[in-house]
């Protein structure tokens, strides 16, 4: 309900001329992720942008680079982020890393530059396009837009990792309208858990 009144404000920020979409960053809490077991699933940026259905054609493409098929307990990957439309002329997104089957925070994650920035909410953390300049959303950029950003694998050790991602492929004009929204509230990719040793 938190994030749907946060929405509600943006909007009406909007329509009275004092903001202009979510171009410095979504609320967090909205990439479709799976809550905790049994609770449901978080919201997605289709909360504000909702000319189109969420998933609204085959051409919307996610696609996370970088991420290992076995994780290093408290290793350091650079990961990218790749969004790919080909009507898209600016791209936003907001990612987050959960172990599985509990789907608690899983690692840390960290911008590498200024078109990416870190937020939390609910003990989650997550990574997002940033706040600050065109590179940010990639404002005018056809086919494809990339980010990059650098996510901490859990210390323990103890559990897989699934990513879960929602992606704004965007008209350009500046507000709420005419935008297309991919979530799919499964993992974009999972990263298993190292082997346990035997003693």
């Amino acid at each position: 309900m938190r994030f749907l009144r946060s929405c509600v404000i943006l909007l009406a920020l909007a329509s009275a001329g004092g903001a202009s979409a979510n171009s410095e960053g979504p609320m967090p809490g909205l990439t479709g992720a799976p809550l905790k077991k049994g609770g449901g699933s978080e919201m997605n940026c289709q909360s504000c942008h909702m000319d189109y259905a969420l998933n609204p054609d085959a051409l919307g493409r996610i696609q996370l680079l970088g991420a290992p098929a076995v994780y290093e307990p408290g290793k350091n990957y650079v990961l990218t982020l790749q969004l790919n439309h080909p009507t898209a002329k600016r791209w936003g997104f907001q990612l987050t890393a959960l172990t599985i089957p509990a789907y608690d925070a899983a690692g840390d994650f960290a911008p590498n530059d200024k078109t990416t920035q870190k937020s939390s909410a609910e003990g989650r953390q997550y990574i997002e396009h940033g706040a600050m300049g065109g590179r940010a959303t990639g404002i005018g950029k056809t086919g494809g837009y990339a980010w990059s950003f650098t996510w901490t694998a859990p210390k323990d050790g103890a559990a897989n990792v699934a990513f879960f991602a929602a992606a704004n492929m965007a008209n350009g004009n500046g507000d709420f309208t005419g935008d297309r929204i991919y979530a799919s509230g499964k993992p974009i990719f999972t990263s298993k858990a190292p082997a346990k040793r035997k003693n």
